[in-house]
């Protein structure tokens, strides 16, 4: 593999070769700025192709293809580094080895190609974990490796306990892919506040159902169509195997409370923000639950069916009413649904499972107030502010979602709040990594900015079937808040 920029060559040593990927260590003294890159292989040569190559950009390795828990080792002692799990998680205190790559050049021009020398980078490095910045111990290469990095640091006395931490690397001020690690007081199992979490590692009969109100608004939609309220109920109900103790679902391994995570490679939200069902993940089998999911509530009677009604399985979607723009499109009646009250859900089931009824209350939200929001700057945190809500019965979740097709880049920040500070910043290196939005908008950039009350852990209704077949867990929630459609990240 040949690095040329202008009449400069150097070759990278390819460390995995399959059909379509190629990776390999870009030695020290590869050119910065934009580069051509070809392939060689068997006496022919690729066409060449561009890539931008920077001196330094640290990439976490993960076990989920640049996200999810992150391939760190808990330091025991010198002879037990076990690898960081949801059943293996460090404590608060423990020190922590990070596994990646692209901390930058070995310094005075050594070679990448003999077994790399201890020692720091002569780089700038700090390790965001949760809400703290830590200044690592030791961020180099590995000894012994050709262009693997790690960085060492410990965990701080306050370090956020969860199953799904966000951990973060920023060199010189650039900030890397967001991972996850595991943290637990004692190292014991971790626990967290998703009632969502374990289903990623566990596997088996799933189902959750969620009934949500979303005020819809567009700020570059002049005619303002479209623009309004939508109730609508989703359901899945899905079986897996389960991938064990460090499996991660983009939609159930949310982050601690009070903390946000970033991932990247999101392309799929682009239907969901669309009112498409996101469909099953590889290795999950979706359900047949019946042909139809009733909700019966303050305001009448509604329901949700297939997505897909060729299919008859899972997922569920139905749009029970509308208010605003929303009518004008000839969705729903202008009356509202999902008011404050209490809503019974109910199934009579279908050839995987059985039939199932709950009842839920629906409280009032937290109401946004800074929503006047139209731009959001990279470089700066982004303060949501709010009023109302339950702080014992309920959290805020503010999603940002970024997607450029013309360059093929999308991403997203998730964060939890409680609701109490009536106020929470999105740190700026959650933000960095988002696609800009180009200006003008041709059209197939999507971008967007949520914010909804949910339920806390406690308030979510566990469910099951009054016979066979069984479920091995169901949950019921709801979401109330408010969607902004095409919100520029500059």
């Amino acid at each position: 593999m040949k690095v040329t920029q202008g009449s400069t060559s150097v070759n990278a040593i390819p460390v995995f070769v399959a059909q379509y990927q190629i990776n390999a260590v870009m030695p020290s003294n590869t050119p910065a700025g934009t580069v051509q890159v070809t392939v060689s292989y068997g006496g022919l040569s690729s066409a060449p192709a561009a890539v931008q190559v920077v001196p330094s950009n640290f990439g976490a390795f993960t076990v989920s293809g640049g996200r999810g828990p992150g391939i760190v080792q808990n330091y025991v002692s010198a002879t037990q580094t076990p690898l960081n799990m949801t059943n293996l998680t460090a404590a608060p205190g423990d020190t922590v080895i990070l596994w990646g790559t692209g901390l930058g050049p070995l310094p005075a021009g050594d070679s990448d190609t003999q077994p790399a020398p201890a020692g720091s980078l002569p780089v700038s490095v700090q390790v965001l974990l949760g809400d703290l910045t830590i200044q690592p111990a030791y961020a180099g290469r590995a000894p012994g490796l050709a262009g693997v990095d790690q960085i060492d640091f410990q965990l701080p006395t306050s370090a956020t306990l969860g199953c799904y931490v966000p951990l973060q690397v920023l060199v010189n001020g650039n900030a890397s892919n967001t991972v996850t690690m595991a943290i637990n007081n004692n190292r014991q199992p971790c626990s967290d506040s998703s009632p969502f979490s374990a289903t990623s590692r566990s596997g088996g009969k799933n189902a959750s159902i969620g009934l949500v109100r979303l005020s819809y608004t567009d700020p570059t939609n002049e005619l303002k169509i479209g623009n309004g309220t939508v109730d609508i109920a989703m359901a899945t109900f899905n079986q897996s195997a389960g991938v064990g103790d460090l499996g991660f679902s983009l939609f159930a391994s949310l982050p601690p409370v009070n903390t946000c995570t970033y991932y990247n490679n999101v392309g799929s939200l682009n239907g969901l923000l669309g009112g498409q069902m996101p469909s099953s993940a590889s290795g999950t089998t979706p359900l047949d639950a019946g042909p139809a999911i009733t909700i019966q509530g303050p305001n009448g009677t509604e329901g949700a069916s297939y997505s897909d009604s060729s299919a008859q399985v899972s997922p569920y979607l139905g749009v029970l009413r509308t208010g605003g723009g929303w009518t004008a499109l000839g969705l729903g009646p202008n009356t509202p649904f999902l008011d404050p009250g209490t809503y019974t859900v109910s199934g009579a089931g279908g050839k995987d499972v059985g039939p199932f009824q709950y009842t839920m209350q629906i409280p009032a939200g937290a109401a946004w107030t800074n929503d006047s929001i139209t731009a959001i700057d990279h470089t700066k945190g982004l303060t949501i502010q709010w009023s109302g809500g339950s702080p014992s019965t309920q959290a805020v979740a503010i999603v940002g979602y970024a997607s450029n097709p013309a360059t093929n880049v999308s991403g997203a920040f998730a964060c939890l709040s409680d609701v109490a500070p009536r106020s929470f910043t999105v740190p700026s290196n959650f933000l960095a990594n988002l696609p800009a939005t180009p200006s003008p908008n041709p059209g197939d950039a999507i971008s967007a900015l949520l914010f909804v009350t949910v339920p806390n852990a406690s308030q979510f209704v566990n469910f099951s079937t009054s016979a066979p077949p069984s479920l091995d867990s169901g949950l019921g929630y709801y979401a109330v808040g408010e969607l902004r459609n095409n919100v520029a990240f500059q």
